[in-house]
């Protein structure tokens, strides 16, 4: 999709309380990578959100599988958000911008 050219980065969501949307993940993250065709697919930032954090007690995702994921996908560590209630989103997507800003930085840094 045309959307998706010229992304820097890919914000991934799941369900905490949604077995299936966690098993999504990597059907996303490939979907993205062949959409947006970026430049250095390996190191492209991708960023995981599991949502409705407000909804824990029904959570159907342990923290070791998603911990076990993050690690064999080398993706960074995650954030649990709750939309409904606006749990870690300021924060999380202020982390995103940050990295983001570092990384443009680094890639903007000409030696004269």
């Amino acid at each position: 999709m045309a959307f998706y050219r010229g992304a820097e980065a890919c914000v991934l969501v799941y369900d905490i309380t949604n077995a299936k949307s966690f098993e999504n993940l990597n059907l996303w993250r490939q979907d993205f990578l062949v959409k947006a065709n970026p430049k250095d697919p390996e190191n492209f930032p991708f960023f995981v959100f599991g949502n409705k954090a407000d909804k824990a007690p029904e959570r159907k995702i342990p923290m070791k599988q998603v911990e076990d994921w993050l690690a064999r996908t080398n993706l960074p560590p995650y954030e649990e958000t709750s939309a409904l209630e606006g749990q870690n989103i300021e924060t999380s997507f202020n982390r995103i911008a940050q990295k983001l800003l570092r990384q443009a930085m680094t890639q903007d840094v000409t030696i004269l």
